[in-house]
């Protein structure tokens, strides 16, 4: 039995979900870069999401640390790529192909 831990897929979908925030800044494709460079997760959702959405996904969290203690080295990922990340809240939801 193979078991997937990333995004689920199906011919015309994608289903995600990320503990990080959603940012609205023009230069995606050079913050897209830096991202994955710390491993963070950068998401561009279709329909309900205006922005992009950057984080880790809750996979990431290790088994001796604290929601609040996740958050806060999500916020530190973030400002190791120069943002100053808004609202930490879990993003979840699915992209069309």
């Amino acid at each position: 039995m193979k078991i997937k831990m990333d995004f689920v897929t199906n011919s015309s979908s994608t289903s995600f979900c990320v503990y990080g925030c959603e940012l609205f800044d023009e230069q995606r494709h050079d913050i897209a870069e830096r991202c994955y460079e710390i491993g963070l997760e950068f998401i561009e959702p279709d329909d309900d999401y205006v922005g992009y959405l950057i984080g880790l996904h809750p996979d990431e969290m290790t088994d001796d640390e604290t929601l609040g203690d996740f958050k806060k080295r999500v916020q530190e990922k973030i400002r190791e790529i120069g943002l100053e990340p808004n609202e930490i809240s879990f993003h979840s939801g699915t992209m069309y192909n």
